[in-house]
């Protein structure tokens, strides 16, 4: 296996993302790496819902990459990821997974991947889109979901 010294995990806000963090934090103790927590907001809403409402003076993209940041440094700790960089950008996964491990130089990128149903089979996934761009090692952490009891396929992949 090969020594990894910058990690960088691609996540999500789903329930399935922990088993993406388990791999990661498994990762780094057979490696002294740096690793780097990523989500991408690919999707800014217009309107927030009404039950969500930013601070006064807060415009929505702001807010919503705040409240993110603030999930995903508590998911490193809870994680055993506590030094982690979080970071959160705005765009498409596909190209801003790739772009942030180029610009980290990163050896390893991790993400979540799921089966897929339906007319999602006929494009890319993102995960499919980062192993053929990645500047570096993929490691595709398969994660779950239940149709059955309610779960959903918000996970990356």
């Amino acid at each position: 296996m090969n020594d990894y010294h910058r990690i960088l995990v691609a996540t999500d806000d789903s329930e399935h993302c922990r088993a993406v963090l388990q791999r990661a934090r498994a990762l780094l103790e057979d490696n002294d790496a740096d690793v780097s927590l990523l989500q991408v907001l690919n999707h800014v809403p217009a309107t927030v819902p009404s039950d969500i409402v930013p601070p006064e003076g807060m415009d929505k993209t702001t807010w919503m990459e705040l409240t993110t940041r603030e999930r995903l440094t508590r998911l490193a700790e809870q994680n055993q990821l506590g030094d982690a960089e979080v970071m959160v950008v705005s765009g498409s996964p596909r190209e801003e997974i790739v772009r942030v491990a180029k610009d980290r130089k990163a050896d390893l990128i991790v993400l979540g991947t799921r089966e897929r149903h339906g007319a999602s089979r006929l494009r890319p996934s993102i995960t499919d889109s980062v192993v053929h761009h990645a500047p570096c090692d993929v490691l595709a952490v398969h994660t779950t979901c239940d149709i059955d009891k309610g779960g959903d396929y918000s996970s990356l992949g």
